[in-house]
């Protein structure tokens, strides 16, 4: 089972329209901890003007998943990103 952290780790930055919109998934906002605000706004700032997004891994309710951060008006969004096999599911796609 994965560790629970506070924490998004980025990986790699790819310009959003090389992820197909079908893999991606759920959106949650983004806010960081109070001593995290200033790397918060200097990511949220790259991101705007590289028109790049993150690809991250995060754990939620002891799962890794994967994801992507990207810049909406003034807020990070992170994005699950979906697997193949999920599309396979019953009730998916």
């Amino acid at each position: 089972m994965p560790e629970k952290t506070q924490t998004i780790d980025i990986f790699e930055f790819v310009m959003e329209k090389d992820i197909p919109s079908q893999y991606l998934e759920k959106p949650y906002i983004v806010e960081p901890a109070k001593e995290a605000r200033k790397t918060y706004s200097l990511l949220r700032e790259a991101l705007k003007k590289s028109g790049k997004c993150g690809l991250a891994k995060f754990v939620l309710r002891s799962t890794e998943h994967l994801g992507i951060l990207k810049v909406q008006e003034n807020a990070i969004l992170l994005i699950q990103i979906r697997f193949d096999q999920d599309f396979a599911r019953p009730g998916r796609g």
